[in-house]
């Protein structure tokens, strides 16, 4: 009888672990899926770069480290830096040497603006907005430019002949 009664709590204890795995899966799931977006930037513009235009994504999902800690952006943008305009923090200033962020020379820009940006790859492009170097949230080493973001822009970089 006592083994009985140990198996049976044995079972219990498990297919318990399993409902809560499961459960944590399923709010995981719905948090991805129907939050938008967790929280904002309320931020002023940090950094100004030109660059040419490698590839848009619509949509993208951006994730920290944090598995819940994401943003969807509605155009992600690579640029490959051709120069970099302004950078507003002296730590900024120190990772930014000549055409190259963090000794990369290419750059990520998340695009919020409920409109097109109007861009096409191949174009010169001047944008500028909060870059946030270091640290494990989904805007890492991303450059938003936003509403929520003062002096943020994404231009096509016009060139007078």
């Amino acid at each position: 009888m006592a083994l009985r009664r140990s198996l049976l709590l044995i079972a219990i204890a498990i297919i318990a672990v399993f409902v809560v795995l499961v459960a944590f899966s399923i709010n995981q799931d719905f948090l991805v899926r129907f939050v938008y977006p967790p929280y904002n930037l309320n931020e002023d513009s940090n950094l100004t770069v030109k660059g040419t235009v490698t590839s848009i994504e619509e949509d993208y999902m951006s994730r920290g480290m944090v598995y819940s800690n994401y943003h969807i952006f509605r155009y992600f943008i690579n640029l490959n830096i051709t120069e970099v305009v302004w950078t507003s923090e002296d730590w900024l200033n120190a990772l930014i040497v000549g055409d190259t962020a963090f000794r990369e020379n290419s750059i990520s820009v998340g695009y919020d603006y409920p409109d097109s940006p109007n861009v096409a790859v191949g174009q010169q492009v001047e944008c500028s907005g909060f870059f946030l170097g270091a640290t494990d949230l989904c805007y890492s080493f991303i450059l938003a430019v936003s509403p929520d973001i003062s002096k943020s822009f994404l231009t096509p970089d016009v060139i007078l002949e």
